[in-house]
């Protein structure tokens, strides 16, 4: 066999599979893109959340439910938004069954990170 058999017989093999592949391509583009679209949502990470999660952590409060946490935070500066007072928003959170305790903790927590404008809401004094 002489070597430019050998050489065309290496391209003849080689073809058929880099075909084969080729025509996998796009079946695989569209694998990659469908578990991009569809994993996003769920591995979505905020600073600001992190940051709220932390702080809820710093104060002694458990979490054990992240998603749930970060919505009572929200739910904080919603309800200062609307005008509600402090006893207002610590009735609501101890009505979602947080302790008196973490109701506090979670109220100080979600006006620092989420919403400092309510800050004197909290804490009157300057």
């Amino acid at each position: 066999m002489s070597v430019v058999q050998a050489s065309s017989e290496c391209r003849s093999d080689a073809t058929p599979l880099l075909f084969r592949f080729m025509r996998r391509v796009p079946g695989l583009l569209v694998c990659a893109l469908f578990a991009i679209v569809v994993g996003a949502p769920m591995a979505r990470a905020d600073a600001t959340d992190d940051a709220f999660i932390s702080a809820l952590q710093q104060k002694g409060v458990t979490v054990a439910d992240r998603e749930a946490a970060i919505a009572a935070g929200h739910s904080v500066c919603v309800a200062f938004g609307q005008g509600g007072t402090r006893t207002a928003v610590v009735k609501s959170l101890l009505a979602d069954g947080f302790s008196p305790q973490e109701a506090g903790r979670t109220m100080a927590a979600s006006v620092s990170v989420y919403c400092p404008k309510y800050r004197s809401a909290v804490d009157p004094t300057p």
